[in-house]
This record gives structure tokens, C-alpha cells and sequence, in this order.
């Protein structure tokens, strides 16, 4: 089993806040895939280098269980995001576990 872990910022670059409709359609169509998912609604800061400036972000992050019987493109997924959120890379971050 896989678990994603989508970072995903509350602002657009220009500073205007996200707004619930794109949260929510972004969980939405997790739910709709994966039957549900988790959100980690605690605020998070995120940074990085980009010529020669740092620049900073707040974040959200969304999680999703993959049990590997759908066939889902994160690639396409990813890139719909960035389009969406404005953005130049949004971090997706997939790791192997074990439910006990």
C-alpha cells in the first residue's frame, strides 16, 4: 500500500488566499478516487531557493491511502494542480506502508 502526501499551499504566488472552493474540489475528487482521505489542517511553513531568494509559503496537506487497485496518473494530477494553484512545483510526496 502507498501513501501520498500532497502539499499544498494556502496562497497563490501573488499573495491572494487559495479559497475553500479549490481545497475542496482537490478533496473532493481524492475522496471520489480513493474513498477518502486526511486532511492535516494545522498551518505549516514552507520554503525555498529560487535566484538566489528565499521565499516562503503557508501549507496544507492532504493525504490519500492507495491500496494499488486504481489506476490514477499523479503525473497528470500533479500538473493539474500546479495549473490550478499557480504554481511551479507542488510537492507529492509517495511512501510504501503497512496497515497493522
Amino acid at each position: 500500500m502507498k501513501e501520498f502526501e500532497i502539499f499544498i499551499p494556502t496562497t497563490h504566488p501573488d499573495g491572494t488566499a487559495l479559497g475553500a472552493g479549490v481545497l475542496g474540489r482537490i478533496k473532493q475528487q481524492l475522496a471520489e478516487v480513493f474513498g477518502g482521505y486526511t486532511h492535516m489542517k494545522q498551518s505549516s511553513e514552507g520554503a525555498w531557493k529560487y535566484a538566489g531568494r528565499t521565499f516562503y509559503d503557508e501549507i496544507t496537506i492532504v493525504k490519500v491511502l492507495d491500496k494499488g487497485d486504481i489506476d490514477f496518473d499523479w503525473v497528470k494530477f500533479r500538473q493539474q494542480l500546479e495549473d490550478d494553484l499557480q504554481q511551479e512545483s507542488v510537492l507529492i510526496i509517495e511512501r510504501d506502508v503497512q496497515i497493522r
